[in-house]
């Protein structure tokens, strides 16, 4: 597997926790993976963008046009970093409007009762558009690397984000 993806948030959305979890859960899957991460002014809010590689690659930096992959935690932050996509690539945002490749990630976490779960449920959302993944290997993944008192609630938004991106 060979797989450029960029993920796109605001400070203190969580993006680097998703990116440890992607990243560990390739690496458990057996795929090589590199990543970097730029924070703008991520402690007032500021962007958060995320690179990682999974398969062969010498350098985690994607050029414009070459992801695979972009995740991002708004329809904004996505429509920012789109330059990043190749012409084949594919977007998923959270988004309460019902866009096509998108998912209400907010929304699911209010329901769960800690907005801070939306991140995970977005990235539940994306690892079911990516073939070759099993869920359970990034379930423990998640449980691993969450405090302990939001590991279960963590994992209940990954797997409701995994299931709608099932359908």
């Amino acid at each position: 597997m060979e797989l450029q993806i960029v993920i796109t948030g605001l400070g203190g959305e969580g993006i680097i926790f998703m990116t440890m979890v992607l990243a560990e859960g390739a690496f458990h899957h057996g795929y090589p993976v590199i990543s970097t991460e730029t924070h703008g002014m991520a402690m007032r809010g500021g962007s958060v963008l995320s690179q990682l590689k999974i398969g062969d690659f010498q350098s985690p930096i994607i050029r414009y046009g070459h992801a695979d992959l972009l995740i991002a935690t708004s329809l904004k932050d996505g429509e920012r970093n789109l330059l990043f996509l190749k012409k084949t690539g594919k977007a998923i945002a959270d988004s309460p409007d019902g866009e096509p490749s998108s998912i209400d990630a907010k929304g699911i976490a209010h329901q769960l009762g800690n907005p801070r779960a939306a991140n995970v449920a977005l990235l539940g959302y994306a690892i079911a558009k990516i073939e070759g993944f099993d869920p359970k290997i990034f379930e423990e993944t998640i449980a691993s690397l969450s405090p302990s008192p939001f590991s279960g609630l963590n994992l209940k938004a990954f797997r409701i984000g995994f299931q709608k991106g099932e359908k």
